[in-house]
């Protein structure tokens, strides 16, 4: 049994998904030919890119999708996260997935990262590595917070860890470590000379043990549910009830019946690991709350100074452990009444405005009080909807008008939703090219956004000019293929080609002449087949042409008009030379 320390009680807060301006982003549906810089207009399509990209201090979003890589910070002070800025606190969206395809470490902190490197908002998963197939962290001390570790396995029959760790001061907040394979001496998390904190996370599941110190420091561990137990204040040694826990299995098994991970046919099939709850958790695949006869003993469980203020009520005015503590996936707490006789109506907006009657915040009222609420739109933004509990228990009088009222007779929420005007930029080309950036039909923006343009022009055409209402007195330059707009209206926009046309000078040698189309220099469009014969005066013999022609040694033949071209009827006098139409020589014998 390992020594019992004494712990202190931290508290640790989570990672904030509030960003620093300018970050840089990552999605993997950008276009791999795209013109790549890391903007929301250009993201990145994978995060290494966006990790290459950043400096210190700076933050690297990663937007909902699978990413089929592994990837090392570099030693780089940057946050790498999942949490998307400024999305509206409804919108509830998978954490990004860093999938190793069979290759491990998925995360390398392995270059001196400090805890100024973060980490938070992944599914973690399909390492195979030995010493860290998830996360690898030597000589360094990142913060990793409100990540699925998950379905991680070692490629050592006999050894390996999920998370492995050597001289490092790592924080692990609101994390999930489950269903991780260490093989038989192994565990998920493997610790070497280390300080490491872990805060509000699971750690139950993974084979054959949880944690495990080689030498050194026993990790603070503090309002964590790990299985077999673990000393420290607030910890628990409970089944978390995971909605529904993932599985190894054979892909060439149609049943699909569950095996052992060391099998090496063995892949892993993903599950939900959202937190049971008989007042509701988030179901990923019926993209709703749902209710379970049970509740997780990791609800409300959480350091009761960690910040709850993003999961969504009733939250129990205490985080949840686990990946989804702290975040607006958090499953629901147990309602608990408001004091008989008056309520709370708390009253907030998403950006694009603000409610201006009676303002935002916490306000309390007598029972089936009747309260006048308006909202107020920025420029750029209208009035969508209200939202929130007030709405979902119907004691809004008009979810989608600005101004309305609430009846407050239980705790509510209230929140203003915003939009976006919408504009429309049709887009199309003539014959001759395409309009490759952002395509051709008609798009729909929001709110003056700027997009960058590009036409691109066929074999034998050129780019002459955009034309179209959204040229006329827009900052675009006509006569660039590759510019920007800014779409504050409803446009449409034409890129026009035209076919290139190109010089044919044809000519001849003395001796003869080319009589189809003549001796001459004309304009041809690019492409264009041009038939050539040449003719030899008497006493002379077509040799043959100089120039790009078909046939170089007949006498007629063509040429293709593919840029400015000259050609050469080359012609020779006749061998004896007093050929027709002159006759032999005084007395030389014409046989």
């Amino acid at each position: 049994m390992r020594a019992l320390i004494i712990v202190l009680v931290i508290s640790l807060t989570i990672a904030s998904p509030l960003l620093a301006n300018d970050p840089i982003y990552v999605d993997d549906d950008a276009l791999p030919d795209a013109n790549q810089d890391g903007t929301m207009e250009n993201p990145f399509d994978t995060i290494q890119k966006g990790i290459d990209a950043a400096k210190d201090g700076e933050t690297v979003v990663v937007l909902s999708g699978t990413y089929l890589e592994t990837i090392d910070f570099m030693g780089k002070s940057i946050k790498v996260t999942g949490f998307e800025p400024n999305l509206p606190a409804d919108e509830i969206l998978p954490y990004p997935v860093i999938d190793g395809n069979g290759k491990g470490p998925v995360v390398n902190f392995s270059n001196g990262e400090d805890q100024d490197t973060e980490l938070s908002g992944f599914t973690i998963t399909q390492g195979v590595f030995d010493m860290g197939s998830a996360i690898l962290c030597i000589g360094s001390s990142p913060m990793i917070s409100n990540c699925l570790i998950v379905g991680n396995r070692t490629s050592d029959p006999n050894f390996g860890a999920a998370v492995y760790c050597m001289d490092s001061n790592s924080i692990i907040e609101n994390c999930t470590i489950t269903d991780n394979d260490g093989a038989i001496l192994g565990a998920s998390i493997y610790l070497v000379d280390c300080s490491v904190v872990i805060s509000n996370t699971i750690i139950w599941g993974n084979a054959p043990e949880q944690v495990m110190v080689e030498s050194g420091n026993d990790p603070v561990v503090v309002y964590c549910d790990v299985q077999g137990a673990w000393a420290g204040e607030g910890n628990i040694d409970k089944d978390p009830l995971f909605a529904d826990a993932g599985f190894w299995v054979d892909p060439d098994d149609p049943n699909l019946i569950p095996i052992e991970p060391t099998d090496p046919d063995a892949i892993w099939v993903g599950g939900d690991y959202h937190l049971m709850s008989t007042q509701g958790r988030w179901d990923p695949i019926l993209l709703s709350w749902v209710k379970d006869d049970l509740i997780s003993p990791c609800v409300d469980a959480g350091d009761p100074n960690s910040d709850f203020s993003n999961e969504p009520e009733p939250n129990g005015k205490r985080i949840n452990s686990g990946a989804y503590g702290g975040t607006n996936q958090a499953s629901l707490s147990v309602l608990i009444e408001a004091p008989a006789g008056q309520y709370d109506l708390t009253i907030s907006s998403y950006n694009g405005g603000s409610v201006t009657n009676p303002g935002e915040g916490e306000f309390t009222y007598d029972s089936n009080t009747v309260v006048a609420v308006e909202a107020t739109p920025d420029d750029d933004f209208y009035f969508l909807k209200w939202a929130g509990t007030a709405v979902d228990a119907g004691k809004v009088e008009n979810p989608l008008s600005a101004s309305t009222s609430v009846i407050v007779d239980a705790n509510y929420t209230l929140i203003a939703d915003f939009a976006f005007f919408n504009h429309t930029i049709t887009i199309s080309s003539t014959a001759g090219g395409s309009v490759t950036n952002p395509g051709e039909g008609a798009f729909t923006y929001g709110g003056n956004l700027t997009i960058y343009i590009q036409a691109t022009a066929d074999d034998c055409y050129h780019f002459v000019k955009w034309t179209g209402s959204a040229v006329s007195g827009k900052p675009v330059d006509a006569s660039d293929p590759s510019t920007s707009i800014v779409v504050d209206g409803d446009y449409n926009l034409v890129a026009n080609f035209a076919i290139n046309m190109y010089e044919l000078t044809t000519n001849s040698t003395w001796g003869g002449c080319v009589i189809v189309p003549g001796e001459e220099t004309k304009e041809y469009e690019c492409g264009t087949v041009v038939n050539l014969v040449a003719m030899p005066y008497w006493g002379y013999h077509f040799v043959c042409w100089e120039g790009p022609v078909a046939n170089p040694y007949c006498p007629w033949t063509t040429v293709t008009v593919t840029e400015d071209t000259e050609v050469t009827a080359v012609f020779a006098c006749n061998w004896p030379w007093w050929g027709p139409p002159f006759g032999p020589p005084d007395g030389v014998d014409a046989d």
